[in-house]
């Protein structure tokens, strides 16, 4: 019996690789009235012995308001969710899986913020 070759690695380590330079890179214009949510932190990751992380929602463009309430979500539920959120706090629980969870954080504008939280078993 033939075995088929597992991709399950090369998979995930090319969703990370995306995901990163989804995160790092910027386009060639700057737009013009647009802007986003700054996220403290912008990206964070969380050890064996790391449960939790609060974030906070530190900017919001300059030419406009913050309108609350903010809505948060995960883009895996499986690796953590946002425990519980309060005006521009939330704070996200890693479960015990390893893994890049991507957070959003989305004001009532539809302006977002993104936090990519690396949960790591080992030191």
């Amino acid at each position: 019996m033939k075995k088929q070759p597992f991709f399950g690695i090369p998979v995930c380590l090319f969703s990370v690789f995306v995901l990163g330079l989804l995160l790092t890179q910027t386009g060639c214009e700057e737009a013009k009235g647009v802007s986003g949510l700054e996220v403290d932190p912008s990206e964070h990751t969380l050890l064996k012995n790391d449960t939790s992380v609060v974030l906070t929602v530190i900017g919001e463009g300059a030419d406009s308001t913050l309108s609350l309430p903010l809505e948060w979500e995960v883009s895996d539920s499986s690796l953590g969710e946002i425990l519980a959120s309060s005006g521009v706090t939330a704070v996200y629980r890693r479960n015990a899986a390893d893994g890049v969870n991507l957070v959003t954080v989305r004001d009532q504008f539809s302006r977002e913020g993104f936090v990519a939280i690396t949960q790591r078993s080992s030191d």
